[in-house]
């Protein structure tokens, strides 16, 4: 699992961020005047898809990561995440880990199987 890239979800983030603002300044700027404006919709329309696209970019990076994880507690057969792969993660997936970890393991304990 490469390093989480902090930097670029932030940016992502921030892109957002900003898409969003401009589209509601610019119907607040347009709010009397829009249904004559093709130009200013053409423009909300593609803020909007591009928003739309970074949150898709950033969502499936995110996902994509928590799948490997998931995989990764699987594959170790252990709660314990080696430190290679430890310094990899964010926090947050840090805690996911463990809180999978927790679920698996009482799951396990209920069926009374070893299922890794």
């Amino acid at each position: 699992l490469p390093p989480y890239d902090y930097d670029g979800v932030e940016e992502t983030v921030r892109d957002i961020n900003n898409l969003s603002s401009n589209i509601n300044m610019t119907l607040a700027k347009h709010a009397a005047d829009l249904q004559d404006r093709e130009d200013v919709k053409a423009g909300l329309v593609v803020h909007h898809r591009t928003t739309l696209r970074c949150k898709q970019y950033v969502l499936a990076y995110l996902w994509t990561r928590l799948q490997r994880l998931q995989g990764l507690r699987w594959e170790l057969g252990t709660s314990v995440l080696p430190a290679q792969y430890k310094e990899n993660l964010s926090a947050d997936e840090q805690d996911f880990f463990n809180e999978y970890d927790e679920i698996l393991a009482d799951y396990i304990d209920e069926v009374d199987e070893v299922l890794t």
